[in-house]
């Protein structure tokens, strides 16, 4: 009986220090994607290596995606110098997709995830969520929700990376 309990503590741990190990933080390496954008054009994550990069996780059928837009556009015109910013469209359709971004206005790279796939793997649970990967492709901040304060600490995390600087400032 005592071997029985102890092999299933023993499992139990192993499980538990796997499945500890398949969450994301910070620090740890931003999983690999290949997805298209909105011209079907494939964007690997890999592409932006060496440069900071804004993740955005939403959907077209997500309110509060949608209303973080403005926002989310205010951000980039001040940002885009030093961060690339990757839209990443999740368990979405392709004809609303694109449609809100034509509505919207929206000039930063978006990608599409028709399947769950990329959520699980980033192990996304709420829309919008927001993920910072440095140049060396480890995650920086992970930034879940629509809490009051999260534009102020992207913003406070961008201009620690990048030394403050704006796209409306001298390089």
């Amino acid at each position: 009986m005592k071997q029985i309990i102890l092999l299933s503590f023993s499992l139990f741990l192993f499980i538990s220090v796997i499945a500890q190990e398949s969450v994301l933080k910070d620090g740890s390496v931003a999983p690999e994607f290949s997805l298209p954008d909105t011209q079907g054009k494939i964007v690997n994550l890999s592409d932006f290596k060496g440069k900071f990069v804004v993740l955005e996780f939403w959907a077209s059928w997500c309110p509060h995606c949608r209303k973080e837009i403005p926002r989310l556009k205010e951000f980039y015109s001040n940002y885009k110098e030093s961060v690339v910013m990757v839209g990443i469209a999740c368990k979405d359709k392709k004809e609303p997709w694109l449609k809100i971004i034509a509505d919207s206005g929206i000039h930063w790279i978006n990608i599409i995830d028709e399947s769950p796939e990329l959520t699980k793997t980033y192990n996304i649970k709420v829309y919008p969520s927001k993920i910072i990967v440095g140049p060396d492709g480890k995650i920086v901040e992970l930034l879940p929700g629509v809490a009051p304060d999260i534009f102020s600490r992207l913003e406070k995390t961008v201009n620690r990376i990048s030394g403050g600087k704006t796209s409306q400032q001298e390089y």
